[in-house]
């Protein structure tokens, strides 16, 4: 028993200490948003042992189960594990998703982060739980043509999903942490979808984020981590990042939402996803979801939306637009759709 209690004070100090080392590199140090640490017995109680029937996801280097704490409240746990049994390594780390995720859950748009368990060999978050609720990638066919689980929504909804994002990662490239932060993973599996709360879109997994140092424009990175479509070409080629490079993802996150499709199906070429004459050529090709012509959406806004995506798609990183621009140009198009 004292063996199994002096292991975990070695977790809980060693995990506190990457934790503590991660909050001072994004923002020296300071959290305004306090939240609620738990031990390894209470998750382990929230599960029923970490029952594989409680099982909501299953990512690459984390498992994600429902919980129930005190009072019977159901939450999100995400318990993260190395990328194999051989390795010492994440993906993503769960430092960063914890220092992230606490200073943005304020945010409507952002999966609220309630706490965390420093006691097990790998943190274990806990989050907010979205009963009703969906990834955007379920939404979207893959490139072997298989039908998505469920439909995407009408015209206005998809509209404020791309906003409820755009506004996310403004506030993430903003001032609202000291630093500008880069999410680096801005793809259909991060995106959360409540959608008996009018299609809220939820912004989650703040694992690949890295901040940009005080006077620096951007980071030179040794090794591209991201999912293949959604990568920009500078950081493709040289490992240029900056926030243009989230705006680059977030553009294909336009294209998804547009077509329906996974980006498979329209950028099989990178040259010629950048060319504004290939666009059209796509539009004549009716890559536009069906449902959006059933319902009879004016062309002139569809081509709108597509154009706002083809320029955060745009080679030149110095072409695209920033998120807040992104944003409102969002909100008027939001705005401009008569209520039903």
């Amino acid at each position: 028993m004292r063996k199994e209690h002096h292991q975990v004070n070695q977790e809980f100090m060693e995990n506190g200490r990457k934790l503590l080392k991660e909050m001072v590199a994004n923002y020296d140090g300071r959290c305004n948003i306090p939240i609620r640490t738990f031990s390894a017995q209470e998750l382990l109680q929230a599960t029923n042992n970490y029952d594989h029937d409680r099982i909501i996801s299953d990512g690459a280097d984390f498992t994600i189960y429902q919980g129930f704490l005190e009072e019977c409240r159901p939450v999100s746990i995400k318990k993260y594990r190395f990328i194999s049994p051989e390795s010492s390594i994440y993906i993503g780390s769960p430092f960063t998703d914890i220092a992230i995720g606490a200073q943005m859950s304020a945010h409507k748009d952002v999966l609220k982060l309630i706490g965390c368990c420093l006691e097990s060999e790998h943190p274990i978050l806990v989050h907010e739980f979205v009963g009703n609720h969906n990834l955007l990638n379920d939404y979207i066919s893959n490139p072997e043509d298989k039908k998505p689980s469920c439909q995407l929504p009408c015209w206005k909804f998809r509209i404020k999903i791309a906003l409820d994002i755009a506004s996310a990662v403004a506030n993430l490239h903003s001032t609202v942490l000291s630093r500008p932060v880069i999410h680096r993973d801005l793809t259909p599996r991060n995106i959360i979808i409540d959608y008996q709360s009018s299609y809220l879109a939820k912004l989650t997994n703040f694992s690949y984020c890295l901040s940009i140092p005080d006077g620096e424009t951007h980071l030179k990175l040794d090794t591209v981590t991201g999912t293949f479509y959604f990568l920009a070409p500078e950081y493709v080629s040289d490992g240029y990042l900056t926030e243009k490079s989230d705006v680059y993802a977030y553009g294909v996150l336009l294209f998804c939402i547009l077509t329906g499709r996974q980006p498979g199906k329209f950028f099989r070429d990178k040259d010629e996803s950048h060319s504004l004459s290939s666009l059209w050529r796509w539009l004549a090709l009716d890559i536009v979801d069906p449902a959006l012509l059933q319902e009879g959406i004016e062309e002139g806004k569809l081509r709108d939306f597509a154009i706002l995506a083809q320029k955060c798609v745009s080679a030149d990183a110095e072409k695209r637009p920033t998120m807040i621009e992104v944003a409102k140009q969002l909100q008027q198009m939001h705005r401009s759709i008569p209520p039903s």
